[in-house]
């Protein structure tokens, strides 16, 4: 089935599922050399296996399941497809390669990255406003270096939009958050 689902299957405690799981495809299916369809299929179907784990606990049975490595893929890219009815600009907004490039870590002032979430529109226009800047990949960057990346962090959430400094693992075990997640289980 492959180690991914395997992993997510050791987290769940117990055992192998009794019901058929197949998951079908393999990477590459984006243009990336991580393995995303083939990971995204094994989460999806770590799902399928909790839903089926509740549907048993009701009715005392269990369902087959199947994924394809190639729609868990077009799943991870989801907002790419996404259209408000009424609101035709956002379609076009969501489809800009540039949207794609800003919306990854980027240096600050201080030396440190921040990831803004530019992928929805309402957030990005959040974001453009606390960074006084233009929605074009030079215009971010040069906005984002006028800024401590986690004053701009608290900025951010000051304004209701998404973006976050890039913490190691021990700055984000030793952040309220992280702290907070911690102490829960994986899955809940």
């Amino acid at each position: 089935m492959g180690n991914a689902f395997d992993e997510l299957m050791s987290v769940r405690g117990q055992g192998t599922p009794a019901e058929a799981i197949e998951i079908s495809g393999r990477d590459p299916i984006l243009s990336t050399r991580f393995k995303l369809g083939e990971t995204g299929a094994a989460v999806m179907a770590a799902i399928g296996v909790a839903v089926n784990d509740l549907w048993e606990m009701r009715t005392g049975k269990r369902q087959d399941l199947s994924v394809k490595a190639s729609h868990a893929a077009a799943a991870l890219r989801s907002y790419n497809y996404m259209r408000v009815e009424g609101d035709e600009d956002q379609r076009g907004f969501a489809a800009q390669l540039g949207r794609q490039r800003i919306s990854t870590p980027h240096p600050t002032r201080d030396g440190r990255f921040f990831l803004p979430h530019m992928r929805l529109p309402h957030l990005a226009e959040r974001i453009l406003r606390v960074l006084d800047c233009e929605f074009e990949l030079e215009s971010v960057r040069s906005a984002l270096m006028k800024w401590d990346a986690l004053d701009l962090e608290n900025a951010i959430a000051e304004a209701r939009a998404c973006g976050a400094m890039v913490r190691s693992a021990d700055e984000w075990l030793a952040h309220p958050h992280g702290q907070a997640l911690a102490a829960k289980p994986v899955v809940e």
